[in-house]
């Protein structure tokens, strides 16, 4: 599951920064230090903290999905053990229209 959680994470970083990668820039690129302002700083100390706190939250679920199958591997295996994984496909559903609809909205104006 966690490794599951850090592939998703890289594919999501790798997507969101690949448009940036396609459009070269007109003039050359600022330094480091000028072109972040703190808001951005403050964003990225937010992403990080909601990675770790993910990776957390996802041990938690491991060991109680571990904890329900020790106690009835039966029941466990009627779909409980598929939930993950459609909730990571539904979000990344979710991920893709909101990035293809902040597309649309940038083309209109």
């Amino acid at each position: 599951m966690k490794l599951l959680l850090i592939i998703y994470l890289m594919l999501c970083v790798t997507c969101a920064d690949a448009r940036h990668r396609i459009h070269r820039r007109k003039e050359p690129p600022k330094p480091l230090h000028t072109s972040l302002s703190w808001k951005q700083i403050a964003a990225g100390g937010a992403a990080a903290g909601t990675v770790v706190a993910a990776y957390k939250i996802s041990s938690g679920i491991e060991n109680g999905l571990e904890k329900a199958a020790e106690r009835d591997p039966r029941g466990f295996l009627n779909g409980w053990a598929y939930l993950p994984h459609l909730l990571m496909l539904v979000g990344s559903f979710a991920l893709y229209k909101w990035y293809q609809n902040l597309n649309r909205r940038k083309e209109e104006k």
